[in-house]
């Protein structure tokens, strides 16, 4: 990842307003049984932020017409629906981090490439890649 982020280049990645959401709710799950961590987590989103860190791109009114239009397709429901019975939520997280990466042009850097295949397949990503793997 470190190599894959220096031939990158800091100054072309950026992130999104929902990546920045899941890094808070992970921080937030660490303060019950994890506090000092969660200390820790928080001043480095801080300061990363208050850095400048990396580009921001929002869920913009296209990006969300578009975020829309992927809830509202059958093949991509269970991104959005989940079993009662579980633990965890799903927020549908991915499918705005699709529809924003697809308004503005971005390739996702993910090693979760295989929910983000699911969605290409109806709605086309500039690119995808796991910068986890060689």
């Amino acid at each position: 990842m470190v190599a894959w982020l220096e031939r990158v280049g800091r100054h072309n990645i950026a992130t999104t307003v929902i990546s920045l959401a899941e890094v808070q709710c992970g921080i937030e799950r660490q303060r019950v049984h994890h506090p000092a961590t969660s200390v820790t987590l928080q001043a480095w989103l801080d300061s990363l932020l208050l850095s400048g860190g990396p580009h921001i791109h929002v869920l913009c009114i296209p990006a969300a017409l578009l975020f829309a239009r992927m809830i509202e397709t059958p093949a991509l429901r269970h991104f959005t629906l989940s079993d009662p019975r579980q633990k965890t939520i799903k927020t549908g997280a991915d499918l705005a981090i699709a529809a924003i990466a697809i308004t503005h042009g971005a390739t996702i850097a993910t090693g979760n490439t295989a929910h983000f295949a699911q969605i290409s397949r109806h709605f086309p990503l500039p690119g995808l890649l796991n910068p986890f793997q060689p």
